[in-house]
């Protein structure tokens, strides 16, 4: 932590310095300052959209708003000295750009809002000056157009996309496309992609589209739709694909509870989409990065993947794709206690995206940017990542570049728990050690301490082991150890892996070790009645003794009971929730288990359930713990102000599946919508709103 300290001391100095000079920002570390502000909440990014380039040389160009005015530096040496700024429009203040990008010749174009319009702006001398700006729709005047991403494809054709309202205020809005292939000069009429009527129940409407282009001519706007007027909104994601010949009708990506301005979207060397967005978890309210993928061919999209843990709040991401096709993801996140920004995170697919490294140092680092495009993405091996955040001595704020120009030690896992382990036997871990920066890493140790580090040891092992506990590792290398938890006593054994190097922020790093040390394991740890549960350990006898769950008996199966292993079946309808589980062998020490066993209701698998059917229709409901004996299917319904019960005739009735036959309909019970329920003798499930139909199905 003392290290940690000093380097942010260093670094806020440096930035000091770096705006006290204005012309030359220089300084150390894996930070460099590109621009410095003296106030809070002056300087803007999006981390949606393109703001980092590499022209044919791989000079770095960054754009970026300071105070409501547009401003672009660069570097020819990735980052440790930057340009003057130039400011590439001559509008009064309200202006925040959108995307930057590069052709082969090396000309920059920008997409901007000023006020409340859409523009676009270019340079054709390495940004030193630049065009007047050109409205992309009206200015503003007629409508109000926001939100201008822009692209290049494979051709050298430029495309944009922005959104528009009907009029001053006028909701709801669309998103509009263009083209041009004369460099900007000229631009094509508008196109309408997502054709939303003018009507107030269409809510606020299509919003903050994001473009990028494909593989051939293919090209993509992620977008956000705004269902509702009002505060709380519901918005979703959705997606419009250009095949090449016609654009497609908009695709649903999202729920419609997601942050709006939120996710991104990269083109990979296959031509595969992957996206990224914030999707709300209805539990903790913390919105969660999803990710999924698109396939241009097939137009099919797959299964959505959690990348951030529910307890993180993910404020704003942004994506790119690297050499090998590489994906990185960094985003940042926000506490919603002290209500502020919480750092910034890089996650990417070398890993499938389990692996978390925070980059930023200030605890309140803010709206990341990757630098990321299908084509011209000069020097695709550089990761280029910037963000902004506050400078504790000027009380202002920078925009800083993350530069991996020393050793960078990552580890995986960065915390192990091995759970619960039989005294005397062993459980083993491996952790992959990572050198992340442009030096070599030198390890200088990896030792075991704690209060339980005898139980651990530690040795080379694992898919690429390492070549001794004191291993050098060059840049992106990795190599992998083994950790060995054998506990010698009952109860919690914890430790550290304490692994020392030459990255000198990360030393020494420290990975938490935890274990459990148990006289007996058993599995399933959930279940109901009828689950059979299998218990291992030790000195059970060979007599057959007891096994009680919450307090009774369960059934010993024939010749279930030996001196190292018990199984039995649950047979008593607990409570939902956990019970103890003992073990009371003949003539010997009861032994409580020191996990319970979690008694479930009823669930249901199937996403979504059947939602309607026919009366006499037979209907499969997939789920688990349903139980062995045949339980209840019933309609909930309210008759003169009291809750009533339509049960069903229940044909199948096993652990994970049902089938039921729709009622029929009566005077009491017309067709209609209704709650459709499962419930055994442990507990009950809402299965969901189901629609029955009189008659037969056509």
């Amino acid at each position: 932590m003392l290290k940690n300290g000093r380097r942010l001391q260093l670094f806020i100095l440096l930035s000091v310095i770096a705006f006290l000079l204005g012309a030359v920002h220089e300084s150390s570390g894996a930070f460099r300052v590109i621009q410095s502000s003296p106030g809070r909440n002056t300087l803007y990014v999006s981390s949606a959209h393109n703001h980092i380039v590499r022209d044919s040389t791989g000079k770095l160009y960054v754009a970026y708003s300071l105070q409501w005015h547009n401003y672009i530096r660069w570097s020819s040496d990735n980052g440790k000295t930057w340009s003057e700024p130039v400011n590439t429009e001559t509008l009064p203040d309200s202006i925040s750009i959108q995307s930057l990008v590069v052709d082969t010749s090396d000309n920059l174009y920008q997409g901007f809002t000023f006020n409340v319009g859409s523009f676009f702006t270019k340079s054709t001398d390495g940004g030193v000056t630049w065009t007047p700006a050109t409205q992309l729709h009206d200015g503003g005047w007629g409508a109000w157009d926001y939100w201008p991403s822009l692209i290049i494809d494979g051709s050298g054709t430029l495309h944009t996309v922005y959104f528009a309202a009907f009029g001053w205020g006028d909701w709801p809005a669309n998103v509009i496309y263009k083209t041009s292939s004369d460099n900007g000069d000229t631009w094509s009429p508008g196109m309408d992609l997502t054709g939303i009527p003018n009507l107030d129940n269409y809510g606020l409407g299509a919003q903050h589209p994001n473009m990028y282009a494909g593989s051939g001519n293919n090209l993509f706007v992620l977008y956000s739709d705004y269902l509702t007027f009002t505060e709380p909104h519901l918005i979703t994601k959705k997606l419009l694909h250009f095949n090449g010949t016609t654009w497609s009708s908009p695709l649903t990506v999202s729920s419609e509870d997601i942050s709006m301005l939120t996710g991104d979207i990269a083109v990979d060397s296959s031509g595969l989409l992957h996206i990224i967005y914030h999707e709300k978890n209805s539990i903790t309210q913390n919105y969660q990065i999803l990710y999924r993928t698109y396939n241009p061919g097939t137009q099919d999209f797959s299964m959505p993947i959690a990348l951030t843990p529910d307890s993180t709040n993910a404020y704003y991401s942004t994506m790119g794709i690297y050499s090998g096709d590489k994906v990185v993801i960094a985003y940042d996140t926000y506490d919603n206690q002290s209500q502020k920004h919480a750092g910034v995170f890089l996650k990417d697919s070398s890993d499938s995206f389990v692996s978390t490294k925070r980059v930023s140092v200030h605890p309140e680092a803010r709206w990341p940017n990757l630098r990321s495009s299908k084509y011209v993405m000069n020097q695709p091996n550089e990761m280029d990542l910037i963000w902004i955040e506050p400078n504790n001595i000027t009380g202002g704020e920078d925009l800083v570049l993350f530069v991996k120009d020393s050793p960078e030690i990552a580890v995986y896992p960065d915390t192990i728990n091995f759970e619960s382990v039989l005294l005397n036997e062993s459980l083993l871990q491996t952790v992959t050690i990572t050198n992340m920066g442009l030096t070599d890493l030198v390890v200088d140790s990896i030792t075991v301490d704690g209060t339980s580090a005898s139980m651990y040891s530690v040795s080379p092992g694992g898919a690429t082991p390492c070549e001794n506990l004191t291993p050098i590792l060059t840049p992106d290398s990795s190599c992998t150890i083994q950790i060995i938890f054998t506990p010698t006593e009952l109860g919690s054994q914890d430790a550290f892996l304490n692994i020392n190097s030459n990255d000198n922020d990360m030393t020494p790093l420290q990975i938490s070790l935890t274990g459990k040390g148990v006289m007996a394991l058993f599995t399933p740890s959930e279940g109901t009645i009828g689950t059979v549960l299998t218990i291992t350990g030790s000195d059970f006898g060979e007599k057959k003794g007891k096994v009680l769950i919450g307090g009774y008996p369960t059934k010993i199966g024939k010749n279930g009971w030996t001196d190292t292993a018990i199984t039995c079946t649950v047979n008593k309808p607990l409570p939902e929730g956990p019970h103890i589980v003992e073990i009371r062998p003949l003539r010997k020490e009861v032994i409580i288990l020191s996990d319970p066993f979690i008694m479930k209701n009823p669930e249901i698998t199937d996403d979504p359930p059947s939602s309607s059917g026919f009366t006499g229709e037979e209907i499969t409901l997939n789920g688990n713990f349903f139980g062995p004996k045949k339980g209840k299917v019933y309609f909930e319904y309210e008759q003169a102000g009291t809750i009533k019960n339509k049960s069903c005739k229940v044909k199948e009735w096993s652990m994970n599946k049902i089938v039921f036959v729709v009622p029929k309909t009566t005077r009491q019970f017309p067709a209609d919508t209704y709650l459709l329920k499962v419930s055994n003798k442990v507990g009950s499930v809402e299965v969901g709103e189901f629609t029955i139909y009189s008659g037969n199905p056509t």
